[in-house]
């Protein structure tokens, strides 16, 4: 998987993007895919761990003039290596309700403060 080593200036927290990552957005704005960017990486260190296991969380975009945008990115986060972003792919508000009931989503973990299988989790327990 080829992918791009990303870092954050202000928290100097790696990643990765895959290199497809953007394949399904070609409709979708700078602004909006830069606003999945910066959602995903205000709440991926309090994504859960899952060695060798893609997951995905569902984000909304609501600037308050155009109608929201939900969105969901797939991505792979271990414990010994960077996170990787997988995929992105546009849905509608009933899929996004789906993410909501099983607490899938960047607003849920941005609101949590440590969750049971994360970094932040592992590191005060070790």
């Amino acid at each position: 998987m080829d992918s791009k080593q990303k870092s954050t200036e202000d928290k100097k927290f790696f990643y990765e993007i895959n290199e497809n990552f953007f394949e399904n957005s070609e409709d979708a704005s700078d602004y909006v895919l830069e606003e999945i960017i910066i959602q995903v990486l205000n709440c991926i260190e309090k994504l859960p761990i899952a060695d060798n296991w893609i997951q995905s969380i569902a984000g909304v975009i609501d600037d308050g003039v155009d109608e929201s945008v939900f969105f969901v990115v797939s991505y792979l986060k271990e414990k010994t290596e960077l996170p990787l972003l997988v995929s992105l792919e546009f849905i509608d508000l009933d899929t996004y309700l789906d993410y909501i009931l099983i607490k899938q989503t960047i607003k849920f973990y941005s609101n949590e403060q440590k969750l049971p299988g994360t970094e932040k989790d592992t590191e005060q327990k070790g």
